[in-house]
């Protein structure tokens, strides 16, 4: 069923935790952040990419990479430059971790 055979975790089921976690921690609306990350999850499972273990994984650890480095991060308020540039900041750091964990 997986396009290839190293599907475990969701490289991009990671990607998209990471990003919409971010940015709801930012002050994103809830249905803004969970619509775009389940699509994905759902997509990759749908389209036979991968498990829907492999999906739950890698949001899980996208979104444990996003909630460790936004308890690192002190954060103003506001939605300026800064606060994005974070958030962008977590789904790369997120994608970093994931590839040095599993590989690409």
């Amino acid at each position: 069923m997986p396009c290839d055979a190293e599907s475990l975790p969701s490289g991009d089921a990671a990607q998209s935790a990471a990003l919409c976690l971010g940015a709801w921690l930012l002050g994103a609306p809830t249905t803004v952040c969970i619509v775009p990350a389940f699509l994905s999850a759902w997509g990759r499972v749908y389209f036979g990419c991968h498990y829907v273990g492999d999906v739950i994984s890698g949001t899980m650890q996208g979104a444990a990479c996003t909630l460790a480095l936004h308890g690192a991060l002190p954060l103003g308020d506001g939605w300026g430059l800064g606060r994005l540039a974070v958030a962008l900041g977590l789904y790369v750091a997120a994608e970093r971790v994931r590839k040095a964990t599993f590989g690409a």
